[in-house]
């Protein structure tokens, strides 16, 4: 599901060494049974798409009318790949989850911004994307500055396979 939320290709999210990480974090902020709907969404909308077009940014996003729990989880996702952090879901969502919790208890965790852990941050897509580097954290090399930066290749699109 990060595939598309990210639009980055599976090999690049697993490079990171966070994927077992995030998902972690997921599970615990929105418990096991809702991480596992919004895998199942995004399954779905992939092989519903297949037909049409397999370019990962085609998948529609969970929609608020849908479940608005699945919607502010996958903004959630998108945030932490991005930037390494957990923002957390917006009070509609959080009050819906916090209903569910008092019928099908997952022992899901507050509801509170963190930095998920300090190689999230310095492994945040958003590094990749600027064609920067976090401070403090892996600095370019003595004499970078000198030279020109290296211009970021355009994504690839086309077709992906989702790893389980």
């Amino acid at each position: 599901m990060s595939v598309p939320l990210t639009g980055f290709s599976p090999e690049d999210l697993y490079a990171t060494g966070m994927v077992e990480e995030y998902q972690r974090t997921l599970i615990a902020r929105i418990g096991a049974q809702r991480a596992a709907d919004l895998y199942r969404h995004y399954r779905k909308k992939k092989q519903e798409a297949n037909a049409k077009s397999p370019v990962p940014d085609e998948l529609p996003w969970p929609t608020a009318t849908d479940d608005p729990i699945l919607a502010d989880a996958a903004r959630a996702v998108v945030k932490m790949w991005y930037v390494g952090a957990w923002y957390g879901l917006s009070p509609a969502a959080e009050a819906k989850l916090r209903e569910a919790e008092k019928t099908k208890p997952q022992g899901v965790a507050p509801n509170e911004a963190f930095m998920v852990s300090p190689e999230a941050y310095l492994n945040g897509l958003v590094w990749k994307v600027s064609g920067g580097h976090p401070p403090g954290g892996k600095p370019p090399g003595y004499g970078s500055w000198q030279s020109p930066p290296v211009p970021i290749p355009a994504p690839a699109t086309g077709s992906y396979e989702e790893l389980s």
